[in-house]
């Protein structure tokens, strides 16, 4: 009966071990992974966030100067009307 309490303790003793260097060997690295994964995703977010922002800071600065524009070649239409008569 002792012997299979020893072998018991031992087999717990080298899992133990097995387990403990697994974790540090594989699970570790693992995580610190994930962790810098996960800051990049933060990082590509909030660069495209700002991006979105830049497009439609763009998106309204091209529709001023269309209407702009717009009423530009209207004048311009006008004056055109003018010299004609």
């Amino acid at each position: 009966m002792e012997d299979i309490i020893d072998h018991a303790a031992a087999l717990a003793v080298i899992f133990g071990a097995i387990g403990g260097a697994f974790s540090y060997c594989i699970l570790t690295p693992l995580k610190d992974a994930i962790k810098n994964l996960n800051k990049a995703v933060l990082e590509l977010r909030n660069e495209l966030i700002v991006a979105e922002n830049r497009r439609h800071a763009l998106e309204l600065l091209v529709a001023r100067i269309e209407q702009r524009t717009q009423a530009d070649h209207e004048r311009l239409e006008r004056l055109e009307g003018l010299l004609r008569e």
